[in-house]
């Protein structure tokens, strides 16, 4: 016997997840309202005025450690 399984809320859902550094809420990246980048790493909001709020001191939301 053969069959199809269409599964749309898979494992590529929860790898599209992303955490907005500023209110912790989770959104999906591909739907994110806003995006920027840090010291080489990506970040994604869930509106303009959480990017405009990190954008304003990023080091307020995040810790990059150096080595």
């Amino acid at each position: 016997d053969t069959y199809l399984r269409i599964d749309a809320a898979g494992d590529d859902e929860a790898e599209d997840l992303a955490t907005d550094p500023v209110c912790g809420m989770q959104i999906l990246r591909s739907t994110a309202a806003a995006y920027d980048s840090y010291c080489g790493h990506p970040y994604y909001f869930c509106s303009v005025d959480c990017r405009t709020k990190f954008v304003d001191d990023p080091e307020q939301y995040v810790q990059i450690k150096t080595m």
